[in-house]
């Protein structure tokens, strides 16, 4: 769940900076406002299920408590936390009212507020997210990819990894060319073996191609740890492979 604050001040989850794509028949007054502008009386009632299907029709803006509330008790259920906004040791506390810390894993492209978290979190997870979001694959923009996610692992390496339990690389993959990943293979294979050493899980999401099985298979060989996906069920199929490869 990605964590925002309304204008009043209440965590909400909501990955969209407007309610524009996940809504439906939403007011002319809302449209194209962040949520860091409305408040919570603007929001709660926003019908954010219709568009996806006549079943989700009672769908509406869920609060961070309401998903911690969720969690509670269920000790199976493990949350990451993408920090929009919503401040650290404020999710932290609400996480600590409801016992949910050691099940929540706070994510932030700013490694320094997972830090932060840990503080208020000791027994709490954690993970960076390192993006750039090349428009493709030419050579200038793996080595700008590259450069990117080296200044944040050199960043994070100064202190050790310190309070950091996961990092997650975005790879853009394109199949056309010889290396279909960047950063490239050999970055990350390098990358990989630089977050396990210092007992880094790590993490990959791709959003070119994450569809295709084989992607997931080739980057699974390279030593990543876990996948972030939007193709569950390409996913489910990877997953029976490795495990029939490992038998």
């Amino acid at each position: 769940a990605d964590a925002r604050l309304t204008k009043d001040g209440v965590a909400i989850a909501m990955h969209d900076e407007t309610l524009d794509r996940i809504s439906a028949g939403l007011d002319a007054r809302l449209k194209g406002v962040k949520a860091k502008d409305l408040t919570w009386d603007d929001v709660r009632d926003v019908d954010i299920g219709s568009k996806w299907g006549k079943q989700y029709a009672t769908y509406r803006m869920a609060t961070m408590e309401s998903v911690f509330a969720a969690m509670k008790g269920r000790p199976d259920r493990l949350l990451y936390l993408d920090e929009k906004g919503a401040p650290p040791k404020m999710m932290a506390d609400m996480a600590a009212r409801f016992g949910v810390q050691e099940q929540t894993y706070y994510c932030s492209y700013d490694w320094r507020k997972v830090v932060e978290w840990r503080k208020f979190a000791p027994m709490g997870r954690s993970m960076v997210w390192i993006g750039n979001f090349p428009k493709d694959n030419s050579p200038e923009n793996v080595a700008k990819t590259e450069a990117h996610v080296k200044k944040i692992l050199d960043e994070m390496a100064a202190f050790e990894f310190d309070a950091i339990d996961q990092v997650q690389i975005h790879v853009r993959t394109d199949l056309t060319r010889s290396d279909p990943f960047c950063p490239s293979t050999g970055f990350l294979k390098t990358a990989v073996k630089r977050l396990h050493k210092h007992g880094v899980s790590v993490n990959v999401v791709t959003w070119t191609e994450g569809g295709n099985a084989d992607v997931y298979l080739r980057l699974w060989n390279l030593g990543f740890d876990h996948f972030t996906t939007d193709f569950p069920e390409t996913m489910f199929q990877v997953i029976e492979q490795i495990t029939k490869s490992n038998n």
